[in-house]
């Protein structure tokens, strides 16, 4: 099964949409198919500071296949330097959920 991570904005917004649009598309890609890691799920505390939740999802982005690019995700340096080591690790990448297949 792939696994697939998703990345977006987080920094800055409201927790609790926050974690409802990661869900949401968690929800998606689940049922496309992919075994799909969350990283509001990866990082559990909202209080851990920026380098250390960016260490705890580069540790979980690691181990996928592939990542999923929420449109919020190009406001995020944190996204953004999510995307830069997918493309360096040859991930799949997808930007639009209806171009999504497992």
């Amino acid at each position: 099964m792939t696994k697939i991570y998703i990345a977006g904005k987080v920094t800055g917004e409201n927790l609790a949409e926050c974690r409802y649009k990661f869900a949401v598309m968690q929800e998606s890609l689940e049922n496309r198919g992919f075994e799909v890691v969350n990283p509001m799920e990866v990082v559990k505390d909202p209080a851990t500071p920026w380098q250390d939740a960016m260490d705890l999802c580069f540790a979980a982005l690691a181990e996928c296949d592939a990542i999923y690019m929420m449109p919020c995700s190009v406001h995020s340096k944190g996204a953004q330097l999510e995307l830069e080591y997918a493309l360096d690790k040859n991930f799949l990448i997808y930007h639009e959920l209806q171009n999504v297949e497992a």
